[in-house]
């Protein structure tokens, strides 16, 4: 993908130009891109006007430094900007954020991507009755397409169990269209747009998961959430990003069920799970 492509512009004095910025990728590309509009708007004040164009559009609803934002899908062209910027593509991790930031010329301060949600998007999940009343509000983002991030399925369905049956907590498993159900909790899997998952973890306690784009999205609400590793480093990428990475010795699919909940008891703020237990079934 180019870095940039700029039109020649000649914008006459006092118009804020006009900036096209469209995003090859899904959330966690739109999600990388974000620091840098946001530093955009913070060093050039009213001198620019940003449209973005991406696939997954709705995460940038409601930024202060988006003018309009268009899915990727049904926009056409066919007007002029003043600097178009094609980002996207690359390969994934942290780096992105910085790589947008260098492209678009812009220094930035805060890595942490945002979604700015509103009491609209509260009510739209209402409408799947997400939560019941009472006990932890856990979120399982098991889906993944790459092997070594997979956990197996029956200490998926063995841990969610445990949350709903013995801890009393209320479970949602969230996923792309086709992932597989596992039977515990509400099943939102192909429901939600990105946006709506972001809006559903906002509101959880916690959501257990893999690597995937369900933990960019908890980081950028400032969801807490703990993440199964398949090796040290990565393990030390999500640990830097603020959550709470359980590893196994050689791969995820080596993770015992009992790590698992240890790290849900440490999220929890307790220091062990025999005192998660203690506090949740009292």
């Amino acid at each position: 993908m180019p870095g940039a492509k700029r039109v020649a512009a000649d914008p006459a004095a006092g118009r804020a130009r006009e900036i096209l910025i469209e995003i090859d990728g899904g959330i966690e590309e739109v999600l990388s891109v974000e620091p840098a509009i946001r530093a955009l708007r913070e060093t050039g004040g009213g001198r620019f006007e940003v449209t973005v164009c991406a696939g997954d559009e709705g995460l940038l609803r409601n930024h202060p430094g988006v003018r309009q934002v268009l899915n990727r899908r049904g926009w056409c062209g066919g007007r002029r900007f003043d600097a178009w910027w094609r980002l996207g593509g690359e390969a994934g991790g942290g780096r992105l954020v910085d790589e947008y930031a260098r492209r678009l010329g812009v220094e930035v301060r805060d890595r942490r991507p945002r979604i700015y949600l509103d009491s609209f998007d509260l009510l739209r999940i209402r409408r799947f009755g997400t939560w019941r009343s009472g006990g932890m509000r856990v979120v399982i983002g098991a889906g993944t397409d790459r092997e070594e991030r997979a956990w197996d399925e029956g200490k998926w369905v063995e841990l969610c169990r445990y949350l709903e049956g013995r801890l009393g907590a209320s479970v949602i498993q969230v996923g792309r269209r086709g992932e597989r159900f596992l039977g515990v909790g509400r099943d939102l899997i192909g429901k939600l747009t990105g946006r709506e998952v972001a809006t559903v973890l906002r509101n959880s306690d916690l959501l257990v998961g893999v690597n995937n784009s369900w933990r960019h999205l908890a980081g950028a609400v400032g969801s807490r959430a703990v993440l199964l590793a398949g090796s040290a480093s990565e393990a030390s990428e999500l640990e830097s990003e603020g959550f709470c990475a359980v590893r196994g010795e050689s791969a995820v699919k080596d993770i015992a069920i009992e790590a698992v909940l240890d790290g849900v008891a440490s999220a929890a703020g307790c220091d062990s799970l025999a005192d998660m237990e203690q506090v949740m079934c009292a």
